[in-house]
């Protein structure tokens, strides 16, 4: 699995935590906790004992408030679309991957699509 830097953490991202195998928000505390581990030291080893990057796929989209529109019924290939976007920002799900792709950049992780979908739009992009 993929290694989580410092720097992808936001508060209100979806993680799977590795305690409970299930996939949580991180919370202030969550931070707290982190910084208290490492002592002063480097957080990164201690992010990876606590939570993994869970895979971008259509269920997560769907939860985020996409809409899928079909590309092509051959190639089964679709765009997701949100309202808080413009149709321009759409998002291209290859059929065959489970991952996004959006001008060339590859989208694996619900964190990465919530920090992007912040950094476009300047709001959060949650669950509904």
């Amino acid at each position: 699995m993929k290694q989580l830097t410092p720097q992808e953490l936001r508060i209100g991202n979806w993680y799977n935590s590795v305690k409970f195998n299930k996939p949580v928000t991180l919370t202030a505390e969550d931070i707290y906790e982190l910084v208290f581990r490492a002592e002063g030291a480097n957080i990164s080893h201690y992010i990876n004992e606590m939570f993994d990057p869970i895979p971008l796929d259509e269920d997560w989209l769907v939860k985020f408030g996409f809409k899928r529109r079909m590309l092509s019924k051959q190639t089964k290939d679709d765009y997701w679309i949100h309202e808080k976007l413009p149709e321009e920002f759409s998002f291209y799900l290859p059929y065959f991957y489970m991952s996004i792709y959006f001008d060339n950049v590859n989208i694996p992780f619900v964190h990465s699509m919530q920090n992007f979908f912040h950094s476009l739009t300047g709001t959060e992009l949650t669950r509904k």
